[in-house]
């Protein structure tokens, strides 16, 4: 005979509890309880704790400047900024195509998938190639004071 046809209206209650605290969910043996405090919560039936914006989150940085990307090269960079016409320009290139980036991510202009992942390919390539002018930047002149003409 089974465990629910034993389990009589007057003692259904005590079966449930039985079987929970022997380790075996009540549905199991066809047993249910009708006072839902006698059995153990699943940790499917706990709330998650609620999400304090104030304090847990940390807004992700959608600009990439060179100068924070490279702060260790902020010397190299400026002075390959006031003395290179080259590096200015791909500098200034970078930084537009950063802001069309930052743009479309926080959908102040739109593009296709395909666009964006285009203009951030670029972005990378031109970041690396920056990297690859402050890496192999001549000495700085003490006499120049860091501009790139002699006084």
């Amino acid at each position: 005979m089974s465990l629910y046809r034993k389990a009589t209206n007057a003692n259904r209650r005590d079966a449930t509890l039985s079987t929970v605290s022997a380790g075996r969910p009540d549905r199991e043996n066809g047993l249910f309880s009708r006072n839902r405090k006698d059995v153990l919560p699943s940790p499917a039936r706990h709330q998650p704790e609620p999400i304090h914006l104030e304090r847990d989150y940390t807004p992700m940085d959608l600009h990439h400047p060179i100068l924070r990307e490279f702060p260790e090269h902020r010397e190299v960079i400026r002075r390959l900024k006031g003395s290179d016409d080259h590096f200015r320009k791909m500098f200034d290139e970078y930084h537009r195509l950063d802001d069309s980036v930052y743009r479309i991510e926080e959908e102040i202009d739109f593009a296709t998938d395909q666009e964006i992942e285009e203009l951030k390919l670029r972005r990378a390539k031109l970041k690396d190639y920056i990297y690859h002018l402050i890496r192999h930047a001549p000495p700085a002149c003490p006499a120049c004071e860091g501009t790139g003409i002699a006084h």
